[in-house]
């Protein structure tokens, strides 16, 4: 299993993937260092309710993770195929076969 992993991992070559999130890296980097030097974060954490920091967290994760989709173009369009994968005719009989089988 492990040796499964790791190849997965390696053939997705993910440090490939570093250099074009070097402005996030540099953002996180930057507001963690606010973070540390100044008590405003702090303070705001602790005046604000459970109920908005998890509302404001939940928003920053949303737009991080939709900059992160639109700056890679991670998304495929209708009716497009990535180059050696069979159709959706040929590959839903097989996932309902496995769904069938591990169900």
């Amino acid at each position: 299993m492990l040796r499964l992993l790791l190849g997965m991992v390696r053939v997705n070559r993910p440090w490939r993937l570093v250099p074009s999130l070097s402005s996030a890296m540099a953002a996180a980097g930057a507001t963690a260092a606010f973070g540390v030097f100044y008590s405003s974060i702090w303070e705001m954490a602790t005046a604000l309710s459970p109920l908005r920091l998890s509302l404001i967290t939940a928003m920053s994760i949303t737009a991080m993770t939709l900059w992160l989709i639109i700056y890679n173009r991670l998304w495929d369009s209708p009716g497009t195929t990535v180059a050696g994968s069979m159709p959706s005719s040929t590959t839903s009989p097989l996932f309902s076969r496995w769904s069938l089988a591990l169900g």
